[in-house]
């Protein structure tokens, strides 16, 4: 009898564990999309990707030698 409560507590347990732990997932994953999302955060990332490239243009004008092709795919999908 005791095996068989402790089970079912084990069993509640790890069912309402999971449960908090899914719903403090969601909060998180919704706040990460808000933040990503922000205009602010968009402005940000633009002004990053146009100092890399105006970067890799320097490098590849003092070099001649581009390591970016009209080929390549960065991560957002933009060359």
């Amino acid at each position: 009898m005791r095996r068989l409560a402790f089970t079912a507590g084990l069993i509640t347990g790890y069912v309402l564990g999971a449960r908090a732990g899914r719903d403090r997932y969601e909060q998180l994953a919704k706040s990460a999309r808000s933040v990503i999302g922000h205009p602010a955060a968009i402005r940000a990332r633009t002004k990053a990707k146009g100092t890399i490239r105006s970067g890799i243009d320097a490098v590849a004008a003092k070099t001649g030698f581009s390591p970016v092709t009209k080929d390549d795919v960065v991560i957002d999908g933009t060359a």
